[in-house]
Order: structure tokens, then C-alpha cells, then sequence
């Protein structure tokens, strides 16, 4: 009695019985503890396929210290069995524990991808990190590991990214449209794992719930990616003078993927945990192409990451608040928002106008998309109304320096 100890949620075996089992018996044989290895490891790594039992849920094995752990046991099952190729059995036992130590391998490089991901200048780290990823999953086991949605996201923004400084360059060549067509599919796959998850693994009831909830965010991020990627290719065929889109794309015309993708935008609208995970650039360059200004405000006022449902959306970036705001005055939509507006202080409404106004001096990327006086005709405007709007709030109508930055803004509009 007492050989099995239980703390913190699991189950365990105290050092010197482990020791004792492994020390005589069964565990003296290297073949057997090699099993023993495998079969712990698999515990500890429900992500792997083929298995029908867990030993922790599914989104605490993607913490490091239980991929540390997995991956000890694999390369131990692996260690004390390679020395007998000629046998199957001993081969199959080599074969499973090599294919467990790839697949958390990659497990332990999707937190490094996401923090290069963050940074704008490691770009090319992010895409060439992403590329092993896929290249060990599919030694791993003909890419079961990506079974979740959320690596596959990853991949494809570092993918996508990788695109998207090529084709800022200007060039459109083979290898450009290669990218955005593996970018493309990886969202693509994203979105199919949003719907099939649960029947692909063994789920408790506890780690159903939690996908219940995560389901719909994965599945609104990897299409705000796939849009913006689609959106990236389009201005760079204007770029280079022609109008040939990816031939073989899952979108099929740009206009069909904006219409498919603000479909799904308004499924989740009213939930803005999930809304808020749809990528601000794409949800700023959908506002831009709307010809109403009615119903171009809610896209530049979307929820952002942090929103409830009792907390004022957070916005993504200042351009969209001030095209919001100007949206809303231009359709006679002010009182809508006007508890986010006096919300406001002085000095936020100062930065946003400072910050908002160098997005401004950037070519605007909806040039490339719409016709050429889209710009002037319907966003235009926005900018500007919203610009006044701001400056003329109380908490700053008598600030020198927001009327300076008000002139700074007509000058350019007008």
C-alpha cells in the first residue's frame, strides 16, 4: 500500500519505489524498460496519435516542463532499444519512441515561434523555426501532430509574414506565390481542425469544455490570416502591373473571400472574447472597402483583445479609432460611441491622434484593391471627420498642441 501518491491533480510513483520496480523484476530487462519509458512519455503527451487514454489533459502537456519530461522517457525508450535492429519488435519499439521524440520536439518550438512573432525584426527566425516545425511533424508522423489548431495559426502568420516582406519588395515571383499559397492552406487546415478536433482526439470533459471555448477564437484568427495573406498577394499583383490571382487558392476571387470572411466576422460579433481575436490590419482594410460609412464604423470599432461584453472595445490601433469615429459622425452614429469617447482623457487623445497620424502618411494598401477613387470618395473623409471629432472633445477642444495636430491633418485631407 502507499506505492501510488497523488498531489496537484495526478498521480505519481515515490522515488525509491520507482527506483525499486526499475532496479529488479521485469525492469531489469532493457527491452521492458524501454516499453516502460514508452508508455510514460505517451502519458504525458496526449498530442501524439493513436492514443486512446491521457495522462494529464491536453493543454497542461503543452507546458514545458511536461514536454521536458516526455521527452526524456522518449529518448530513454529510444536509448535502450536501439541496440537490437534486427529484431521487429525491438524495430517498432525504436520507431514509436524516435516518432515521440520529433513530435515533442516540435511541441517545444511552437512557444519559441510565438515569441518571435512578436517582434517585427525576427520575421525571418519566425518562417525559418515555422519550416522545421512542418518538416519534424512529418517525420514525426505524416503531420498527426498538428492536430490542434493553434500550431498550425502559428505557422501559417510566421509563413504568411515571411510573404508579406517579399511581396512588400515588389516582386511577384514563383517562390512568393508558393508562400502565400502554403500560408493559405495552413489557415485553411486551421479552420478544418476547428471543426474536427474533438472527433480526432480523446477528450475528458474538462479539456471539451475548454476547446468549446477556444474553438471559435482559432477559427476567427486563422481566417483573418488567410484574408490578409489573400488581401498581401492582391496588392502585390497591382504592384507589378497585373491582375493574375493564385490559381489554385482555396479563396477564389478576392471579393469572394472578403464576403466569406465578413460572413463569419458577423457570426461572432455580439461574442467579443472570440471577435476580438480577428486581426486588426485585416479588419482595417475590410472598413476601408466599404462604400457605406454606416457600415463601415462597427468593423473600424470591433472589439479588440481584452473586450467583454461590459468593458468598451479595446481597438487595435489608433488609425481604426479615428476612421471609426469618423464613420460614426459621417452616418449620424456619434451617440453610439459616446461613452468610449468621453472615456477618453487628454492626453490618450493626444497620442492616438499623433500615433494615427503616421499611418496616415503611409500609402493607403486599399489603393491597391478598390478602384482609385475609393480612397478619396469614402475613406478620406473618415479620416478627416474623425480627426475633428477627437479634437473638438472637451477634455481637449482648448489644447494647443491637439488643434496643431488637427491643422497637421487638414492639411494633408484637404
Amino acid at each position: 500500500m502507499g506505492v501510488l501518491r497523488y498531489g496537484q491533480g495526478e498521480f505519481y510513483l515515490a522515488p525509491e519505489v520507482r527506483d525499486a520496480i526499475c532496479a529488479d523484476g521485469e525492469g531489469s530487462d532493457q527491452v521492458e524498460q524501454s516499453w516502460m519509458h514508452l508508455a510514460t512519455g505517451s502519458a504525458l503527451a496526449p498530442y501524439l496519435p493513436g492514443r486512446g487514454w491521457s495522462g494529464i489533459p491536453y493543454d497542461r502537456a503543452l507546458l514545458p516542463e511536461y514536454v521536458h519530461e516526455a521527452e526524456y522517457h522518449f529518448s530513454q525508450a529510444f536509448a535502450l532499444v536501439k541496440r537490437f535492429p534486427q529484431r521487429q519488435r525491438e524495430r517498432n519499439l525504436a520507431w514509436q519512441a524516435l516518432r515521440g521524440i520529433h513530435s515533442v520536439t516540435c511541441v517545444a518550438s511552437y512557444g519559441r515561434l510565438d515569441s518571435l512573432l512578436k517582434d517585427q525584426n525576427l520575421q525571418d527566425d519566425a518562417y525559418q523555426v515555422a519550416e522545421e516545425i512542418l518538416e519534424w511533424a512529418l517525420v514525426a508522423d505524416d503531420g498527426a501532430i498538428l492536430l490542434h489548431p493553434s500550431p498550425l495559426i502559428l505557422i501559417a502568420r510566421a509563413v504568411a509574414g515571411r510573404a508579406h516582406q517579399l511581396l512588400a519588395t515588389g516582386r511577384v515571383n514563383l517562390e512568393d506565390e508558393r508562400l502565400c499559397q502554403e500560408a493559405a492552406d495552413l489557415c485553411q487546415q486551421a479552420m478544418d481542425r476547428c471543426a474536427d478536433f474533438a472527433d480526432r482526439v480523446v477528450l475528458s470533459a474538462e479539456d471539451l469544455a475548454l476547446w468549446t471555448q477556444e474553438r471559435a477564437a482559432n477559427f476567427i484568427t486563422a481566417c483573418s490570416w488567410r484574408f490578409g495573406v489573400h488581401a498581401d498577394y492582391v496588392r502585390a499583383r497591382h504592384r507589378a502591373g497585373t491582375r493574375r490571382i493564385l490559381g489554385s487558392s482555396p479563396w477564389g476571387s478576392f471579393d469572394e473571400s472578403l464576403e466569406k470572411t465578413k460572413s463569419v466576422l458577423s457570426e461572432h460579433r455580439d461574442n467579443p472574447a472570440v471577435a476580438g481575436s480577428f486581426c486588426g490590419e485585416s479588419l482595417e482594410l475590410i472598413a476601408d472597402l466599404e462604400d457605406s460609412h454606416r457600415n463601415a464604423a462597427p468593423y473600424y470599432f470591433w472589439p479588440g483583445p481584452g473586450a467583454t461584453a461590459d468593458r468598451p472595445p479595446r481597438l487595435f490601433w489608433t488609425q481604426l479609432l479615428v476612421k471609426g469615429v469618423g464613420s460614426f459622425a459621417l452616418s449620424s452614429g456619434l451617440a453610439e460611441i459616446e461613452r468610449e469617447l468621453h472615456a477618453m482623457d487628454g492626453p490618450g487623445i493626444h497620442q492616438a491622434l499623433a500615433d494615427a497620424f503616421n499611418g496616415l502618411n503611409r500609402k493607403p494598401g486599399v489603393e491597391s484593391i478598390a478602384a482609385a477613387s475609393h480612397w478619396a470618395l469614402y475613406v478620406r473623409p473618415r479620416w478627416l471627420e474623425g480627426a475633428r471629432r477627437l479634437a473638438a472633445l472637451p477634455a481637449v477642444a482648448h489644447d494647443d498642441k491637439v488643434q496643431a495636430l488637427l491643422g497637421m491633418y487638414e492639411g494633408k485631407l484637404t
